[in-house]
């Protein structure tokens, strides 16, 4: 698996870019629409990467820092979450942001550029807002016991 990718920004599209290395490999690597926009072309860049392989395809998610890959991997551990509802959930809302509203149980207020009429995020229906609330909860419940 590529655990980052070090080179320079060749290529910017809507949702992703390409970053070309020293060696000459351009890697394309899908992004939250948040950190994207902070990248310029010909900009040197170091990107965490997380590689996902499917039947059909190998892709690269990559996060300029850490907290957005820490959440990008907890969000895949929920059921019926994959990488690109991942991302969009990064692109809507900063990491700190998205645990706040995860506390509150209200992804929607959180994300407002996602927000659709029924209020909820973008790729998040109200089943999958509960089960990650619910998935967060017991691991910080867990996490308290363990300190006792």
């Amino acid at each position: 698996m590529i655990g980052s990718v070090r080179g320079t920004v060749a290529y910017q599209a809507a949702e992703y870019c390409l970053i070309e290395t020293a060696g000459g490999v351009g890697y394309r690597v899908f992004m939250p629409v948040s950190q994207m926009r902070t990248l310029s072309m010909g900009q040197e860049v170091r990107v965490l990467t997380y590689t996902s392989v499917r039947e059909d395809a190998i892709q690269l998610y990559g996060f300029l820092t850490q907290q957005y890959y820490d959440l990008f991997a907890l969000l895949l551990s929920v059921s019926g979450i994959g990488p690109k509802v991942a991302i969009g959930i990064l692109g809507a809302a900063r990491p700190e942001d998205f645990y706040l509203a995860v506390q509150s149980r209200d992804l929607a207020d959180q994300a407002p550029r996602y927000r659709k009429e029924n209020g909820r995020a973008h790729g998040v229906g109200t089943e999958g807002q509960d089960r990650y609330t619910g998935k967060r909860r017991k691991r910080q419940r867990i996490c308290r016991r363990s300190q006792r």
